[in-house]
């Protein structure tokens, strides 16, 4: 489903292409955006104090389809195939544009139809929530980075361009380290282990969920070693996101700092993650 060089695939599914679709709605181009912030409010004051990071609220995709037929016969058919491919228990919507891809999982909310005429088209509504918010980037690993003295407003190149907080990125620390502190600059946010990781051993450990393991192999960065969740703690600020700063009119980057103690040559930091867009 393209209009210019913009487009969504469900499931990888082009439903213009493969159904004989046209998209008629320009409400397809981006998902918007809303965002929640708590607010306190004392007796006597004006106005009120915004406390906290902005939380972004799960966006609604709708996508109008208007469906074109040779008969009754060839309608029906097309509109079964997308209840189908629509009603399916895992979605992934993916937005495609000139220079690149970007996906989300999805979750049905509604299908709607208007605008029936027998045997020759229908209008079909479509309305998608995407409960993770945020569209994603194809995975990204940093260098195996110098993790022997102080890292402040460091950039992870990969990942700069994000328009949107990546709260999911998992970190692997190459001892020797006593309690690895990792942080994000622009919001505060950031992941303290309280413990050392051996020469020989690594720390991985993520934000969401929030969790840490020991290991002795350099690849467990999804399962593997033992489980030391219970030494991970954060700021007050919450949890480590990484949030794009904005450097200049056209440029933002994401950036981190880091610190420790009882490092040497041989301690290192990587970074796994996917960039996050709006």
């Amino acid at each position: 489903m393209a209009v210019g060089d913009i487009g969504w695939l469900v499931n990888g599914l082009d439903l213009e292409i493969a159904l004989g679709g046209s998209v008629q709605s320009a409400g397809m181009w981006r998902p918007s955006v809303s965002t929640s912030r708590t607010l306190i409010q004392t007796a006597g004051e004006h106005g009120a104090v915004a406390v906290g990071l902005p939380v972004y609220e799960s966006p609604t995709l709708n996508i109008e389809l208007l469906v074109r037929a040779s008969s009754q016969t060839d309608l029906e058919g097309k509109l079964s195939q997308i209840h189908a491919v629509l009603g399916a228990p895992n979605l992934t919507v993916t937005r495609i544009y000139k220079s690149g891809s970007l996906s989300a999982q999805a979750v049905l909310a509604s299908i709607g139809h208007s605008d029936f005429v027998f045997g020759s088209l229908t209008r079909v509504l479509i309305s998608l929530s995407i409960p993770g918010v945020f569209l994603r980037g194809d995975v990204w690993t940093s260098d195996v980075l110098a993790a022997n003295w102080d890292l402040t407003g460091a950039e992870l190149t990969g990942l700069s361009g994000s328009t949107a907080p990546i709260g999911d990125a998992i970190l692997r620390v190459t001892g020797p380290c006593t309690n690895p502190y990792v942080s994000d600059p622009t919001s505060g946010t950031g992941l303290q282990y309280t413990g050392t990781v051996a020469a020989g051993q690594y720390l991985f450990m993520s934000a969401r969920p929030l969790k840490a393991r020991l290991s002795t192999s350099s690849t467990d960065w999804l399962s593997g070693g033992t489980d030391v969740s219970a030494a991970l703690t954060y700021p007050a600020a919450g949890r480590l996101q990484l949030w794009p700063a904005v450097q200049s009119a056209m440029v933002r980057k994401v950036l981190f700092s880091w610190t420790g103690s009882g490092r040497t040559t041989a301690t290192k930091l990587t970074v796994r993650a996917q960039g996050a867009y709006l």
